[in-house]
């Protein structure tokens, strides 16, 4: 009977082939990037990334919580004539109801439209006092466009 003889050479050969299927593995999963153990470590990484940002909320909060504390205890120290009391809802007056078809010349900010165009023309005449019915005329528009850019650029009535 024949005995088998391994020799160095042998199990170095063996060694290399098995290194090689393991390399052509890692890089076929990298490839297609179903590598389960770098997800792992990517989650793993985030979420040591998320722990140290928690921390840094709750050092931080502990410090708000400090200062508050701080600024509480030194109102109370300064008594009750120190904290401004705000005016009760009821004694504030309610502001008018402006009328649905006024204009809001100083409230609406002119677009950013170029100098020639129909609607920069339409606002300009709306400012300069000229009725809806004249913005229709002159710069073409549709009587609802001419309400609209009276209604916000137009001066308010009499």
């Amino acid at each position: 009977m024949d005995t088998i003889v391994i020799t160095w050479r042998e199990v170095l050969l063996l060694l290399v082939g098995v290194l090689a299927v393991y390399v052509a593995e890692m890089l076929l999963l990298l490839r297609r990037g179903s590598l389960p153990g770098w997800r792992f470590w990517q989650r793993n990484a985030q979420a040591q990334a998320q722990g140290r940002a928690m921390m840094e909320l709750r050092r931080d909060v502990e410090a708000l919580a400090r200062e508050v504390a701080a600024l509480r205890e030194q109102v109370r120290q300064q008594g009750p004539a120190a904290v401004p009391v705000a005016p009760s809802p009821s004694a504030v007056p309610a502001p008018p109801s402006p009328h649905p078809t006024a204009a809001v010349p100083s409230t609406v900010p002119p677009p950013n439209l170029p100098p020639g165009s129909a609607y920069a023309e339409a606002i300009r005449l709306a400012r300069a006092g000229y009725p809806a019915a004249a913005l229709v005329r002159d710069c073409g528009l549709s009587r609802g466009e001419a309400d609209l850019i009276h209604a916000l650029y137009g001066s308010p009535p009499a």
